[in-house]
């Protein structure tokens, strides 16, 4: 999109008012579930339909960073002219400005819950984030040459960071889930009691199915079986109406 374009959305965009539900949402990331797919199942949850655009490649997405207020996706537009960023501001505010009443994703009655719990998730993602690097930004953020996963060094560092991960880091993140999932009897969600879910599980269960998607080496897709009430939690999610279907990979 050129900044031609992009300075007539803006124009237009000061009509929008954000509390309102929007006639139109469209969300853009890759064709993945990625950091995209905490917002896809907020506004599933939460009834709204959307326009789901995946970029085909790292070629389309060059074509499209222009659009993004910060040069990154994933993106939310509103109405074909507001593009908004920020995945956490994206769950907060559907949740609490587009959503039926009845629907309460966003509980002010158990916020702490919901936050801590979304934090949680958070410290997983950093604390496995060098994995990630290793293959994405080996330069820039891991001292290696570009390409080095391709090597036959490479892949032995990259196999050795993560064993390492899934034998000392994961086994802590999974014993506080599931001890959240246990803080009282037949609990259903991560943060509440409560017969419906939250945005704290439309975070957690992307990034907890990520790693039994087999998608990611050296990462065993069988690794929550020694955790199995967070695996019939993810079923559990994967199950609700607005999400049977979604998933033919990983715990669904």
């Amino acid at each position: 999109m050129s900044s031609s374009t992009s300075s007539s959305n803006d124009k237009n965009s000061k009509d929008i008012n954000l509390n309102n539900k929007p006639d139109k949402v469209k969300v853009t990331y890759f064709n993945a579930e990625g950091t995209a797919e905490q917002v896809r199942l907020t506004l599933l949850l939460a009834g709204v339909e959307f326009e789901d655009e995946r970029l085909s490649d790292y070629s389309a997405f060059l074509e499209y960073k222009d659009a993004c207020p910060y040069g990154q996706v994933p993106t939310l537009t509103i109405n074909d002219s507001l593009v908004k960023a920020q995945t956490g501001a994206m769950i907060r505010h559907i949740a609490t400005h587009w959503t039926p009443a009845e629907i309460n994703l966003y509980p002010t009655e158990h916020l702490y819950a919901v936050e801590e719990v979304i934090g949680l998730i958070h410290d997983l993602q950093r604390a496995f984030r060098p994995c990630i690097d290793l293959t994405l930004y080996p330069e820039a953020r891991m001292g290696h040459a570009i390409g080095f996963c391709k090597t036959e060094e490479g892949k032995a560092c990259l196999k050795q960071m993560r064993e390492q991960f899934m034998t000392t880091e994961f086994p802590k993140f999974m014993t506080h889930l599931t001890d959240w999932l246990n803080q009282t009897p037949d609990r259903l969600w991560l943060a509440t009691d409560e017969d419906q879910p939250t945005i704290a599980d439309c975070v957690a269960v992307p990034v907890l199915r990520s790693f039994t998607t087999g998608n990611l080496d050296y990462i065993p897709t069988d690794c929550l079986t020694p955790y199995p009430d967070l695996v019939v939690y993810l079923q559990r999610f994967a199950a609700l109406p607005q999400i049977q279907g979604r998933y033919s990979t990983g715990v669904y």
